[in-house]
């Protein structure tokens, strides 16, 4: 069987799929802030009563608990739509794998989101995410900006986050760390990477 490449990283395509809509961009900054203005247009006054029902294609998602709901819910289309278009960018990379299984019209269905997005670094007094695009970027600068003390020998750098007693031995397994037990981020790139192997009988 052959072996999964290393895909080197190409420019993101991003559609955004709000209802008609047929933009695209090639940075997250610019789609996150596209996606904004669509959750602007819509009137999303938090004392409304009623359902909001997103309007990204094939999502289906209907927010009864507020605004904040379907806003974070939408920010998570915006962060899923990345997700895909690596996946695709790594199915590109080797044909032999062949072609995503999962149906057109289940590639938006998102998992649920009841809350925003917290991060539980020391002495870090950021207010919740709404959007995961920018808690990861964010938790990701704790693990760059992190205190390594001077030395000869190498000093293993402790996780800061709240109940954490692990300890990583550099900025890169740090942050591979934090990615994983705290955030989950590397744990959807884990498992679409796990799933595109497990459909494609890739080792």
């Amino acid at each position: 069987m052959p072996l999964v490449k290393r895909v080197k990283k190409k420019t993101l395509k991003l559609d955004c799929e709000w209802g008609s809509c047929q933009e695209t961009f090639s940075r997250m900054e610019k789609f996150c802030e596209h996606v904004e203005a669509h959750l602007s247009a819509v009137n999303l006054d938090e004392d409304a009563d009623g359902e909001r029902t997103c309007l990204w294609r094939d999502c289906g998602f209907c927010s009864v608990e507020g605004s904040g709901e379907l806003r974070r819910h939408v920010f998570f289309h915006c962060y899923h739509t990345k997700l895909k278009q690596m996946g695709q960018q790594v199915l590109d990379a080797q044909p032999e794998v062949g072609s995503c299984s999962i149906a057109h019209h289940n590639r938006n269905i998102i998992p649920e989101l009841p809350d925003n997005f917290v991060c539980l670094w020391e002495e870090c007094d950021q207010p919740p995410y709404e959007n995961p695009e920018w808690f990861y970027r964010h938790v990701e600068m704790h693990g760059l900006t992190v205190d390594i003390p001077q030395g000869e020998c190498e000093v293993p750098i402790r996780c800061g986050w709240k109940d954490c007693e692990a300890t990583a031995k550099g900025r890169p397994k740090l942050r591979e760390h934090l990615a994983q037990p705290h955030t989950g981020e590397a744990g959807g790139l884990s498992r679409l990477w796990r799933d595109v192997r497990k459909q494609h009988k890739v080792l």
